[in-house]
């Protein structure tokens, strides 16, 4: 009878290559082999932390002693400088694609969480879009009512009475802070 496991990453069964002596942990599938070598990678570099700063004098110290290597390197290799500018472009537009979203979110959050709400809902690629649709909707509906209530205080003043029966406008409330009351002394 041949051994069986369970893979430690999709949980299925698989037969351990007998060459392994038993120690392999996950199945031959190209997911769960990428999964275990970004785990065995993390495991190694903790615990290597200093590999990192060792490796990098070592380099330092040798393009200090080879300073026109990466010249020379692009001047022979176009098509690295040219796939590198391409990278360096597609960084600088994700970059500034998340500002500009970030912007986007700060001006106008209800506007932004609506166009999520209607693109979602025309949109197959949302596994679960009614549980996810019904968090949507209670954050827009607090959004909603914190900005109308923000709104109204802005546009018209409103009293509360003192502690002394005297009216404080509620936008001054932030301002200054309401007189305490005097305890009376015997």
């Amino acid at each position: 009878m041949k051994l069986t496991r369970r893979c430690l990453y999709c949980n299925c069964l698989f037969t351990p290559n007998p060459r392994t002596n038993g120690l392999q942990k996950a199945c031959s599938k190209p997911a769960c082999l990428k999964a275990r070598r970004s785990d065995a990678y993390k495991a190694w570099r903790s615990r290597n932390p200093h590999y990192s700063q060792s490796r990098n004098g070592k380099i330092l110290r040798w393009t200090s002693k080879q300073p026109s290597y990466w010249k020379k390197y692009r001047r022979s290799h176009p098509e690295y400088v040219r796939k590198n500018r391409l990278r360096s472009l597609e960084r600088y537009e994700e970059k500034k694609a998340f500002f500009a979203k970030q912007v986007a979110i700060k001006s106008d959050p209800i506007g932004f969480l609506n166009t999520i709400r209607q693109k979602m809902a025309h949109s197959p690629h949302f596994a679960k879009r009614n549980a996810i649709k019904d968090v949507l909707d209670g954050i827009l509906t607090y959004l909603l009512f914190k900005e109308t209530l923000h709104n109204e205080t802005l546009s018209t003043p409103q009293t509360s009475p003192r502690y002394d029966g005297s009216p404080v406008v509620l936008s001054e409330l932030g301002r200054k802070a309401a007189p305490s009351p005097v305890k009376k002394t015997q």
